[in-house]
C-alpha cells in the first residue's frame, strides 16, 4: 500500500469511528441515523456535552442545518458535524504550519537586526552595504523590427546586459545588483535591437531612466518603464511614441538596521492574527472533544460490541477537500484566515461513501477474473453486456464512488442476461467440437454470475 493509499484508507476508517460513535451516542436517546432531528434537539444533544460556548453551538448549528425551516435526519447532522470538525482540523493544521513558518522568519528577522545594530550611515545615508536589486520579468514591444532584442541597464559604474531574448517574450532569471551611490541615482534601461548577434552589433531602439529618489520605502515595487522610440524619446507620454514597456520588481536598501525593522514590526502584525486564529481553531477543537467521537484519548481505546475503535488519527494530508484548501493557501499563508461562516456543506466530500482499500483490492483482483472469465465467454456467444458493465463498474470503483450503485445495478442485469442466455440461447453442448465450445461458454458464464454475485456483496457490506 503506497503512502497515500494508506492516509486515505485511515481518513476513511477514522471517519467511519466517528460516525459509528455518533451514532451509538444518539442510540442512547432511541434515534436511529434514519430518524428525523430538529434543531432543538441538536441543541439539546450539544449542550448535554457540558464544555462548548454558546457562540460556538450557534456557528455549528448554521453548519449543520444550511436551510433553517428544514429538519434534516440524524444520519445527516453526523455527516455535518464531522465535516465541521475535519474543517476545523484542516484549517487548525494550515494555520499552525503557517505560525512556525512566520515565527521561525520573526528569529532570522531579529537576528539579522542584532547583527546591524551597529550600522554607520554616510553622509548620503547610505550604509556601507546599501544595495538596488532589480528583477526584470517582462518587455513588450508595438512594433517589433527585428528578431531579438537586449536590454542594457547601467548606473555610475554599473552596467549589465540581459541575454538575447525575442520580442514580448517572458523574461527568466535576470536579476542585477547596484551599488548605489547616493539616494538620488539613475539608473538608465536601454532598449536594443539585435543586428548581428554573432559580432555582437546591436543599435538603441528608445531608453528609460528610473530615480532612486522615487522609491520611498525599502520595499519591492512593481515598475513599467515607458520605453520611448529613439526618433520621438522627447514626447515620452504619447502612446504613438512609445516604442515597447519593461516592467521590473526594484528594492532599493539603503539601512539594512531600518529594513529590518520594518520587515520585523510588519511580519509581527501578521504573526499575532495567526496567533488569534491558531488560539481559535484550537479552542474550537478542544470543545468538540467533549463529544466521544472526536476525543483522540477515547477513540484509540474504545472497542464496544462489534464497533472496533482503531489507533488512527485523520491523515488531513491524505483528503480530497483539504489539499484543494492547500493549494489555495500555498501562496499567502498570511490570509489564512479561519471563519466557520465561510464552510460550504454542499462541497463536503463525504468520507462514508469511500470504498475501503482492503475492499478495493479485493474488487480489483475479482475484476481481474472477470475480464479473463469475460473473454472465454465471447467464444461462444457475443456479449457486450459484461464488457460494458465492466468497464462502468471498474471506473465507479476507481474515480467516482458516487456511482457505484449504478455499478450495482449494471452487474444484477448482467446476471440476469446470463441466466436468459444459459436457459434459452444456449445450444446442445455435447454435439462434436462447436457443442463443447458452448459447454465451456456456460460454465464460464456460470463462473462469472458468481464473480459478479460476490463484487456486488462486498460492494453492498463496504460500510460493515
Amino acid at each position: 500500500m503506497t503512502s497515500s493509499e494508506y492516509e486515505n484508507a485511515s481518513s476513511i476508517e477514522a471517519h467511519n469511528n466517528q460516525k459509528l460513535s455518533l451514532l451509538r451516542e444518539f442510540s442512547k436517546i432511541h434515534k436511529s441515523e434514519s430518524s428525523p432531528l430538529t434543531k432543538e434537539e441538536a441543541y439539546k444533544f450539544l449542550t448535554s456535552k457540558g464544555n462548548f460556548e454558546n457562540k460556538f453551538i450557534e456557528k455549528i448549528m448554521k453548519g449543520c442545518f444550511p436551510n433553517e425551516e428544514q429538519n434534516i435526519t440524524v444520519g445527516e447532522f453526523i455527516k455535518n458535524l464531522i465535516y465541521v470538525h475535519r474543517e476545523i482540523n484542516n484549517s487548525n493544521i494550515q494555520i499552525n504550519l503557517a505560525y512556525q513558518k512566520k515565527k521561525q522568519l520573526l528569529e532570522e528577522l531579529k537576528e539579522n537586526l542584532k547583527k546591524n545594530q551597529n550600522e554607520i550611515l554616510n553622509d548620503e545615508g547610505l550604509s556601507y552595504n546599501s544595495i538596488v536589486k532589480i528583477d526584470l520579468f517582462e518587455c513588450n514591444l508595438k512594433n517589433p523590427n527585428y528578431e531579438k532584442y537586449i536590454i542594457k541597464i547601467s548606473s555610475n559604474e554599473n552596467t549589465f546586459e540581459t541575454k538575447p531574448f525575442k520580442a514580448n517574450e517572458i523574461l527568466e532569471n535576470e536579476k542585477y545588483e547596484f551599488k548605489p551611490k547616493t539616494k538620488n541615482d539613475i539608473i538608465i534601461f536601454e532598449l536594443r535591437e539585435i543586428i548581428d548577434e554573432d559580432n555582437d552589433d546591436n543599435n538603441l531602439t528608445g531608453q528609460a531612466s528610473l530615480d532612486l529618489n522615487e522609491l520611498k520605502k525599502q520595499e519591492e515595487y512593481e515598475i513599467l518603464l515607458n520605453i520611448p522610440s529613439k526618433e520621438n524619446s522627447s514626447d515620452v507620454n504619447s502612446q504613438d511614441n512609445i516604442a515597447g514597456t519593461i516592467k521590473a520588481k526594484v528594492i532599493f536598501i539603503w539601512s539594512y538596521l531600518d529594513y529590518y525593522q520594518e520587515q520585523l514590526n510588519s511580519e509581527n502584525q501578521l504573526f499575532q492574527k495567526l496567533e488569534i486564529n491558531l488560539n481559535k481553531t484550537q479552542s474550537y477543537l478542544n470543545q468538540l472533544k467533549s463529544i466521544d467521537a472526536f476525543n483522540d484519548n477515547i477513540n484509540n481505546n474504545n472497542i464496544n460490541g462489534n464497533v472496533k475503535i482503531n489507533n488512527i488519527r485523520i491523515v488531513s494530508e491524505g483528503n480530497e477537500f483539504n489539499k484543494k484548501r492547500r493549494n489555495n493557501n500555498n501562496n499567502n499563508d498570511d490570509n489564512l484566515i479561519f471563519d466557520l461562516q465561510n464552510m460550504n456543506i454542499e462541497n463536503f466530500h463525504d468520507l462514508s461513501k469511500e470504498l475501503p482499500y482492503e475492499k478495493k483490492t479485493q474488487i480489483y483482483y475479482l475484476f481481474i477474473l472477470w475480464v479473463v472469465v469475460f473473454i472465454v465467454e465471447n467464444f461462444s456467444k457475443n456479449d457486450f453486456v459484461n464488457g460494458l458493465t465492466a468497464i462502468f463498474t471498474i471506473i465507479s470503483i476507481t474515480y467516482a464512488n458516487k456511482f457505484l450503485n449504478y455499478g450495482k445495478i449494471l452487474m444484477i442485469s448482467s446476471i440476469v442476461f446470463d441466466f436468459i442466455w444459459i436457459l434459452f440461447c444456449s445450444k446442445s453442448y455435447w454435439k462434436g467440437k462447436e457443442g463443447f465450445i458452448h459447454f465451456l461458454g456456460a460454465l464460464f458464464t456460470l463462473v462469472s454470475i458468481g464473480v459478479k454475485g460476490f463484487i456486488i456483496y462486498i460492494l453492498t457490506m463496504k460500510n460493515k
